[in-house]
């Protein structure tokens, strides 16, 4: 986490603490301490892993994401809290966001890997308490061939986009947004993407109306579709692919 409590209660940055003094978690209120390196960005870490709100094990490319977050939605005009508690529901969001709009929104910079329950908990805790909620994705979830569940879980729908997924790049400092997912059976991932370092570009690419081609399939693909369905068929029924018996 990047903030702690001082021994008289008052709010630190890492950045700014010194290893002289005496740290508390905002939330459980147990001693932290303070981690400073050369090699990765300052930060405070419970003595033991029994707080329930605050994750431990946080890696760099996370702590550098809700910075750079932080930084990018202030310059759109927006007040940003980063790792604000919410007592409602007893979470703390890695940013709470109150756009120019006065639209709270409650913001994840997901890096870890996260159960579908835990999300679904997650996101009706925020639903209940009133706030909208926006899902960023670090490098562990990046699309290859394939759309596994841990994936597909953050996937959201737009009329202008299609299915897409956002992602940060905390090192070069921009948004990528991966918009007109497919998956054929057995096929690879057919998708578009779009990179901007700008919220309100980012606002106004999905605003802009665009009709999404569906991409359609090659000769070669239907015909490898259409073999992979007769194979995994033929396999159901106990028989032999290929076979010269």
């Amino acid at each position: 986490m990047l903030y702690a409590l001082t021994k008289d209660s008052k709010m630190i940055t890492a950045k700014a603490a010194t290893k002289e003094q005496k740290y508390y978690c905002p939330s459980c209120h147990e001693p932290v301490i303070l981690r400073q390196g050369h090699y990765y960005m300052a930060h405070f870490a419970h003595l033991k892993r029994t707080c329930g709100t605050f994750s431990e094990g946080e890696t760099s490319e996370h702590l550098r994401g809700k910075k750079l977050l932080a930084t990018f939605f202030r310059a759109f005009g927006a007040r940003v809290k980063l790792e604000a508690y919410l007592p409602g529901s007893k979470q703390r969001p890695d940013l709470l966001v109150q756009l120019p709009d006065q639209q709270l929104l409650a913001l994840e910079y997901q890096c870890a890997p996260l159960s579908l329950r835990k999300l679904q908990k997650r996101s009706r805790g925020y639903h209940d308490a009133g706030l909208a909620e926006l899902w960023i994705l670090g490098n562990n979830y990046r699309l290859k061939r394939s759309l596994p569940q841990q994936v597909a879980q953050f996937m959201r729908w737009s009329k202008n986009r299609g299915f897409y997924l956002i992602y940060l790049d905390p090192i070069k400092a921009y948004f990528e947004v991966v918009y007109g997912i497919q998956k054929a059976d057995f096929l690879p991932l057919k998708y578009q993407y779009w990179r901007t370092n700008d919220v309100k570009k980012l606002k106004a690419f999905f605003a802009t109306p665009q009709k999404i081609r569906l991409k359609h399939l090659s000769l070669s693909e239907r015909k490898n579709k259409s073999m992979l369905w007769l194979n995994r068929y033929i396999i159901r029924l106990g028989l032999c692919v290929n076979c010269n018996n």
